[in-house]
């Protein structure tokens, strides 16, 4: 079983040629690896997997170099929740381009910041739609 330290080393290793940044989170993140923890981790990818099966192809090599189960994220295509998840608590392994970072970061952030205001017009409206009912 991996420690954290081990894990990350793994991880920057393995995407350095083809990862412009990786985010380690969860509990590798905060040091508290058990031994039935995975390493969960958000990847932003050169070039991400054109489709479903190059996505698994990619996901399942990665795995295979890990005694533990590894969690990925395709930061590329994750959803704004899970992305802002993952921003907000993770640790930057790999920064093969800082300004690459800071840009996807303040998009994702400004993309979350919409979400959020959609989803309380949403919930108030459905709120509002059960106590007329």
């Amino acid at each position: 079983m991996e420690t954290r330290e081990q894990a990350i080393s793994k991880l920057t290793s393995l995407l350095a040629n083809n990862a412009v940044f990786a985010i380690l989170f969860g509990s590798a993140r905060e040091n508290r690896l058990g031994a039935e923890s995975d390493i969960d981790v958000g990847i932003f990818l050169k070039k991400p997997p054109e489709n479903a099966k190059k996505k698994l192809e990619f996901l399942s090599r990665l795995s295979r170099n890990f005694s533990r189960d590894l969690d990925t994220v395709i930061l590329n295509t994750s959803d704004v929740i899970i992305t802002a998840q993952i921003l907000a608590n993770g640790e930057v392994i790999l920064n093969n381009n800082p300004h690459a970072l800071i840009a996807f970061k303040s998009r994702k952030i400004s993309e979350y910041i919409d979400f959020k205001r959609s989803r309380k017009i949403i919930e108030d409206r459905l709120v509002k739609g059960i106590k007329n009912a």
